[in-house]
């Protein structure tokens, strides 16, 4: 029996959450084929349409792992968690040496590491992990406790990456 299924991509440059269907049939080998013909496809749409990173200058104006996060749940990028994260972002990090070498770091490491996720078994669950994760942050943000974000995050990221890249 046959079945529509639904898969997400994340778009490793912009973050934008893209969504196709293929037909399942009772999951063969050549359901594979099919899922990865339909998103071959969906990505050469995405670049045609016009990938809005292309421009290096606006790829850096993104929280990249949690716009691709919460594009995933479908929530706009100006919700309250990406709107708290920039402020942090612009307002604590990029004030300080430190801060500023830990966002080119994390630049340089998220497109990479949106692959991995896309690309992993277990992308739902682990973007649920990760939503669950800048939630607390945030919290952690309007409560001003920026130190134990600073770490908690380094600490999430590590483990994230040794479980991804491994």
């Amino acid at each position: 029996m046959a079945r529509v299924k639904t898969k997400h991509w994340i778009c490793p440059k912009c973050a934008r959450a893209l969504t196709y269907n293929f037909v399942d049939y009772k999951y063969s080998r050549m359901d594979t084929v099919r899922a990865s013909q339909e998103l071959m496809k969906m990505k050469i749409r995405h670049k045609q349409l016009g990938c809005v990173a292309d421009n290096k200058n606006q790829r850096r104006s993104f929280c990249l792992i949690a716009t691709a996060c919460v594009s995933h749940f479908g929530l706009s990028d100006d919700c309250h968690l990406l709107t708290v994260l920039r402020n942090f972002r612009d307002q604590n990090l990029l004030t300080t040496p430190e801060g500023i070498k830990l966002v080119n770091s994390y630049y340089d490491l998220a497109p990479t590491l949106i692959e991995k996720l896309n690309a992993s078994p277990e992308a739902d669950e682990l973007w649920n992990e990760i939503y669950q994760q800048i939630s607390s942050w945030v919290s952690l943000i309007e409560r001003h406790e920026t130190k134990v974000v600073v770490v908690r995050y380094q600490e999430y990221l590590s483990s994230l990456i040794d479980r991804l890249f491994v």
